[in-house]
């Protein structure tokens, strides 16, 4: 049987196969090498980066297994194994489920993935630059000792973020439902407590999130605004995959533990995911939607009469969106993470 989420994810594949490549042909590297791709290339469908799977591992150095009974590809590298399978918008990562912004597809012969999924769940950090049209791969190198006569052992620090933990962030850039396209990167700088940082995440860390949907304000339709958080970067330069979606820090949605750690409310108030809606006078307002996907068009069309209702009365006009740096929002852990600090 068919499930929901791969009935959406073949129908936003279909309709944005229309958006497919641009000019300027993608160039994706791994630690500063070109990865060469014989005949299928990578290509851009609506916002998201496809590549060929088996040019990407191969220069990663993790093998890539196709099974055609079940129309499943997957590798392995570092310890982390990845099975996706065509027209799904589900794969699974070390056994757990996780979801793709499109399923893969086959391109003559080629099975093509998101790239950003497929480098991070292998352990990798990935990053794009839309102005050169360039997919950078960082791998996570191990360190070596700084003379074969001296040896160091050291035991490393575990963060744990667990599964609806909301770490509180302050926006270092400036979001805009007019000037941000989907994909674009910003940071945020995690809160501290004024002494040694947040709960166990150390002072001066920053999570890296991407415009997930946009949609300036057009008509009777607002502007909306959907982020998602990709990486939490540690002080000393240390990077690990998260994946988190946003709300907001009033009580309503989020409360405080014992130990001071920030959890998501579960009292009827608590939405899959939270955007900001074009309404109001300070440039949008977060709001609820139950989506679990990022807000496209059509998704926005059926949850408008879902947001109008959270919005109060006398802060229904619709205006463009604007969050200035500085704006104070949590990031909502989807899945429980033990990263390596």
């Amino acid at each position: 049987m068919t499930s929901s989420v791969t009935k959406q994810g073949l129908a936003l594949a279909a309709l944005m196969t229309v958006a497919v490549g641009g000019a300027q042909q993608i160039q994706v590297q791994v630690n500063g090498d070109p990865v060469t791709f014989a005949d299928v290339q990578p290509q851009t469908i609506g916002s998201v980066v496809m590549v060929p799977i088996r040019s990407v591992c191969d220069k990663l150095g993790a093998p890539v297994d196709w099974d055609p009974a079940t129309q499943a590809v997957s590798c392995k590298v570092n310890g982390s194994d990845v099975v996706l399978h065509i027209g799904s918008s589900e794969a699974m990562v070390d056994g757990q489920m996780r979801y793709l912004d499109l399923p893969p597809t086959i391109e003559n012969g080629r099975t093509l993935v998101p790239m950003r999924f497929l480098g991070e769940s292998l352990g990798n950090a990935v990053t794009w630059n839309g102005d050169t049209n360039l997919v950078a791969i960082t791998t996570n190198a191990t360190a070596t000792s700084p003379s074969a006569t001296t040896t160091t052992t050291t035991t490393p620090q575990v963060v744990t973020l667990n599964e609806n933990e909301v770490v509180p962030v302050t926006l270092d850039n400036t979001l805009s439902s007019e000037s941000n396209h989907i994909g674009d990167t910003f940071t945020a700088t995690v809160s501290d407590n004024g002494t040694d940082g947040y709960a166990s995440i150390p002072t001066g860390s920053k999570i890296e999130g991407h415009i997930a949907a946009v949609e300036p304000m057009q008509g009777n339709q607002p502007a909306i605004l959907d982020l998602a958080f990709d990486r939490i970067t540690f002080p000393n330069g240390t990077t690990e995959p998260i994946d988190g979606s946003m709300v907001s820090l009033d009580n309503q949605y989020v409360m405080v533990s014992d130990d001071g750690v920030y959890e998501a409310q579960d009292s009827g108030k608590t939405f899959n995911r939270m955007v900001y809606a074009g309404y109001g006078s300070s440039g949008g307002m977060m709001v609820g939607i139950m989506d679990t996907q990022p807000l496209d068009t059509t998704a926005l069309q059926s949850d408008q009469s879902a947001i109008e209702a959270q919005i109060p009365e006398d802060e229904n006009q619709k205006v463009e969106i604007s969050i200035p740096a500085g704006t104070q929002l949590g990031v909502r852990i989807n899945r429980q993470d033990s990263l390596n600090l």
